[in-house]
């Protein structure tokens, strides 16, 4: 069974929103940070690396969910 043109465009599209994420989250350095301190709060992480916490929360929800 093949799937439709709206699904095939939505897992896609959402594939690649993941890989941005991902992407940024790295280049902000936040999974260097975690590598190096463990589990911490989204409110350390945000204050160590002056990010702001509810965007690094939903970027990091979106990711896991």
């Amino acid at each position: 069974m093949s799937e439709s043109p709206e699904q095939w465009f939505h897992t896609r599209a959402t594939h690649y929103v993941v890989s941005q994420v991902l992407f940024h989250l790295g280049q902000a350095g936040v999974f260097g940070l975690l590598d190096s301190t463990g589990p911490s709060s989204i409110r350390d992480i945000a204050g160590r690396l002056n990010l702001v916490p509810h965007v690094l929360s939903c970027a990091l929800d979106y990711v896991v969910n």
